[in-house]
């Protein structure tokens, strides 16, 4: 798993032996640890090393990495201009970020003075180092609709989870027309195996709509996994209404935090009522206070209040 903490120890001793991605990679644990400690002095020696690598061995990476600090005033002066010539470095030595950046910069005149020309020329040397966002500031630039949307999804499924987002919810929302049947639900599938919960509990639901309940299954239990409460919910509520398989031993963790976020009272009451009756899973003063909280709820079935009676 990735851990910048861990490999910054190795990247320090590497980078002293003169490995060039070591350094960078040490200069990200530092701007790591500004961040976590709100101090600034991590930011200028990462500076200070990211300067280095560009000015004395024309590090592409360093460059974008120094300009990026100059530009966004983290932790130095603020020198949006000389940020700019950074990035401007960066990107003649093949950062094909670099050039991306340089070209939203001029396209929407960010601490600058918007200029479609620019932008348009950055783009296009950002596309032609085939960085999808690059791609999709050159089809801004050029205009062309259709030529947006695919880049649009392209940057998608690259690992744009806002992007996959966006265009799915302005769809589904109908604030735009879908260019083709079932990009939405494509497009909530690509961020939903970007690891984003929102996206998979809209998928499910859209699937749950399309009567696809295998998918809508699957959909609702990563968004679970993930920590999205509605996904938990969602799938108790399949499960209960039989439009999923399996039960509440073998979904424990949907069913407790439906119930515990007040969710459905369902998923208290047959909680409860599996705690009290499954030998794995019993916990008998718990089951009662689950099926007394689920009798009193006017929503609930009455089994737990007949249970609480015998």
């Amino acid at each position: 798993r990735y851990d910048l903490r861990k490999a910054a120890p190795m990247a320090e001793k590497a980078c002293k032996g003169g490995d060039a991605t070591s350094c960078i990679i040490e200069g990200w644990a530092m701007e790591l640890q500004a961040q976590a400690t709100n101090d600034g002095a991590p930011y200028r020696e990462a500076a200070k090393a990211y300067k280095s690598l560009c000015d004395g061995r024309k590090n592409a990476r360093a460059c974008y990495e120094y300009g990026t600090i100059l530009f966004n005033n983290l932790g130095v002066t603020a020198d949006p201009v000389l940020g700019i010539r950074r990035w401007d470095q960066a990107c003649n030595l093949g950062s094909a970020s670099a050039c991306t950046v340089l070209a939203k910069v001029y396209r929407q005149g960010l601490k600058t003075r918007a200029d479609d020309d620019k932008a348009s020329s950055y783009a296009e040397k950002a596309c032609e180092g085939k960085d999808p966002a690059g791609c999709l500031e050159d089809a801004y630039a050029k205009g062309e609709a259709n030529a947006i949307v695919d880049a649009r999804i392209n940057y998608c499924v690259s690992g744009g989870v806002d992007e996959c987002w966006e265009m799915a919810t302005s769809y589904l929302g109908g604030e735009q027309p879908e260019p083709r049947p079932g990009l939405a639900r494509a497009l909530l599938s690509a961020g939903c195996d970007l690891a984003h919960a929102p996206s998979c509990s809209n998928a499910a639901r859209v699937a749950l709509e399309a009567n696809d309940d295998d998918v809508a299954a699957q959909m609702f239990r990563k968004s679970c996994q993930l920590g999205e409460v509605s996904g938990c919910s969602g799938l108790a509520e399949m499960i209960l209404t039989e439009r999923a398989q399996g039960d509440v031993r073998s979904e424990q963790y949907a069913f407790e935090v439906a119930c515990s976020k007040g969710e459905m009272a369902a998923a208290c009451s047959m909680l409860g009522l599996a705690l009290l009756e499954d030998r794995r899973l019993e916990d008998r003063a718990r089951a009662r206070a689950l099926l007394r909280q689920s009798c009193v709820d006017a929503t609930s079935p009455a089994r737990p209040c007949f249970v609480l009676g015998d």
